[in-house]
Formats: C-alpha cells, sequence, structure tokens
C-alpha cells in the first residue's frame, strides 16, 4: 500500500493516520496523475514543505535523470508567470538550477573547509530513499550535488540557517568548489520574495522579510585557484534584513537598504571588533553584527582545525553601507543590521 511504502522506502511518518483526509486525496492522484496534473494548472502556487532535496529529486526526476513530466509542467508555469512556488527548510536548496550552481545536503562546522566534500552528479548516486537518503543529509562531512534539483533559482547555490548554525564555512567552500558565481544563505524565521522581469533571467530582485536575514557572497571577483590552497577571498559580503532588497541586472548588484534604518558611518578609528571562535554556531554571523552596529572598520578572529589556523576577515570600505534599525514584530522589538559589500576573507595560516 502507499502509506507502508512511505514508512518502509520513504521513512516517513504514518500520514494516512495522521492526515487521513488528505492521504485519501494522495491516494486518488497516484492512481491518476492526469487529476494531479489538472489541479496543478487550476493552481496558483506550490508550496513545498521541509524536506530533503534528495527525495525530492528522486520525486521529481525519471530513472535516466530526466526532468518528469510534472517538474517540466511547473518550470514551464513558473517561467510564464503562472504559478509562484515557495520552499521552507531544506527544501529551499532543491531550488537552485542554472550553471555551476550546487545543491547542498550536507557538512557541518569549520571542519568542512579543510576536508574533500563528497559530491554527487545526481540524487540517485546519493541515496536510494528513506534512511539512506536521510543518513546521507545527516552527515557532518560536507557534501552536495553538482547541479540543482527544481531548477527554479538560476543565480547561485542556496543554504538556509546560516547565521543560526554558522553555515558559512560550507556555503562558501561549496560555492568555490563548485565555481558559482554568487552564495546565497537564508537565516530562520526569514523568508524572501522573488520576482524576474526577464524571460532570459538577467533581471533578478529579491526582498528580505522576517526576524532573521539574507547572507550572500559575491565569488565573482576572487581568485579560484586561492581556494585549492584553502584561502577563500577577498570576496564582498552582504546581510539584508527586514524589508531590503536586492536586484541583479546585467551581472551588476545593486542593494536598497530599507530606508526606516539609519546610516552606519564607518572609521578607522572606530573599536576593534575580535571572536576568539568566530565560526562556532552562529558566532560568524554575531562577528558580522558587532562590525555593522559598531561601524568598525575591521572584524576579525581565528580558529584552529586539525593543525591548520583559519583567520576570518571582514573588512569594510568606501563602497561600504551599512544602516540599523529596530523591526517591532508580534510584541517585540527586534534590533537588526544590514551591511552591504564587506570584504570577507577566511586564510590559512600556520600554528
Amino acid at each position: 500500500s502507499l502509506a507502508d511504502y512511505q514508512v518502509s522506502k520513504l521513512a516517513s511518518f504514518r500520514r494516512d493516520v495522521l492526515y487521513p483526509d488528505l492521504y485519501q486525496k494522495q491516494q486518488k492522484l497516484c492512481r491518476d496523475p492526469e487529476k494531479l496534473y489538472n489541479l496543478l494548472r487550476k493552481s496558483d502556487a506550490v508550496f513545498i514543505a521541509d524536506s530533503s532535496p534528495l527525495l525530492l529529486y528522486h520525486a521529481f526526476y525519471k530513472n535516466a535523470n530526466q526532468p518528469s513530466e510534472l517538474l517540466t509542467k511547473i518550470q514551464d508555469m513558473v517561467a510564464k508567470g503562472q504559478l509562484m512556488v515557495a520552499a521552507q527548510g531544506d527544501a529551499v536548496h532543491a531550488l537552485v538550477g542554472g550553471k555551476n550552481n550546487a545543491t547542498v545536503l550536507s557538512g557541518d562546522g569549520v571542519q568542512v573547509l579543510t576536508g574533500r566534500p563528497t559530491v554527487y552528479s545526481n540524487g540517485f548516486e546519493a541515496c536510494r530513499l528513506g534512511v539512506d537518503c536521510i543518513s546521507v543529509v545527516n552527515s557532518r562531512e560536507l557534501s552536495y550535488m553538482q547541479s540543482g534539483v527544481l531548477g527554479l533559482f538560476n543565480w547561485g547555490t542556496l543554504d538556509t540557517k546560516v547565521a543560526k548554525y554558522g553555515n558559512q564555512p560550507r556555503l562558501i567552500k561549496t560555492g568555490f568548489d563548485n565555481s558559482s558565481n554568487l552564495i546565497f544563505g537564508l537565516d530562520s524565521d526569514s523568508y524572501a520574495r522573488i520576482s524576474s522581469e526577464s524571460d532570459d533571467g538577467e533581471y533578478m530582485q529579491m526582498q528580505v522579510f522576517g526576524e532573521g536575514g539574507l547572507w550572500l557572497g559575491d565569488l565573482r571577483q576572487s581568485n579560484d585557484s586561492m581556494a585549492t590552497a584553502m584561502q577563500f577571498g577577498p570576496f564582498d559580503s552582504y546581510f539584508l534584513t527586514h524589508e531590503d532588497k536586492i536586484m541583479l541586472r546585467n551581472d551588476m548588484i545593486n542593494v536598497e537598504l530599507a530606508p526606516w534604518k539609519q546610516a552606519i558611518n564607518t572609521t578607522t578609528a572606530g573599536p576593534l571588533v575580535n571572536s576568539s571562535t568566530p565560526f562556532s554556531r552562529s558566532n560568524y554571523h554575531k562577528l558580522g553584527q558587532m562590525q555593522c552596529n559598531t561601524g568598525a572598520a575591521t572584524a576579525s578572529g581565528s580558529t584552529d582545525i586539525d593543525s591548520q589556523r583559519f583567520e576570518l576577515t571582514l573588512k569594510a570600505s568606501g563602497a561600504t553601507n551599512m544602516r540599523k534599525g529596530v523591526l517591532a514584530k508580534g510584541g517585540k522589538r527586534i534590533g537588526v543590521c544590514s551591511f552591504a559589500r564587506i570584504s570577507t576573507q577566511i586564510l590559512p595560516k600556520a600554528l
């Protein structure tokens, strides 16, 4: 039965017990795929709840690694502006498409900078469903697919929970190794609205909402050969918070920080900002926020891992823009600080 398959093959919960009405609808759609296509044609949006990118790959691709008819239809409707697709949690990683953009699967901590990642060419190579797929995404070692899954976000590699869990190292490593031009890291308690006004995807606008934010790295000006020596950068990084916008047009990045936030002046005479553990959990994010809130010209820190020291340096310049403000949401007042064009570099240092 479908219920037994979901439990044994997908390592899922008993949907037939918890959601009997939805389960009955799912059974009918599985028996008659044409009803599913008709439902899609009448829909305004598709929401993908938190899910493994690998399970999504198995759901939307055939054994020959060809996209299913359903995925092709979704892509076509999105391109024509007939359908909106939203994703939550790790399912966000699967939105990726385009050249040199990867699907992040796993990785934790600064140690991902020193090890060789596990790279898969497709989802079938990575796992066979169920517990097999869960073990891949739960690994602390860095792993990713060389291409996207849903092919709906063609502007860079995506990751999530970047600030909360300190996922910047794995996102930076994946971006450099796979030659991504841009890397995007969405926070918890945040969402981004994306629109593209041109058929060729040359123009894209993204606006950020929520209590967290969106971290962005522009890797295009970095020397790729440096990454092979575990040197990453320098590259420009950005952090956008509630109501900030970023626009990409003809390979140019323009940022509009919300006007209700107050501009911060950077000064070489400003405070010294330093962290002894910049890659531990949310400390990378906290270091950037301390620099943003104080207007410090430089923020830095170093961490030792596997007999190797890594130093993180964040530098402001005349091109840097910083703004901070207070977001009132749900009865809470939350301090937020956005920045644009902070030169970012991770260098190996001798112990």
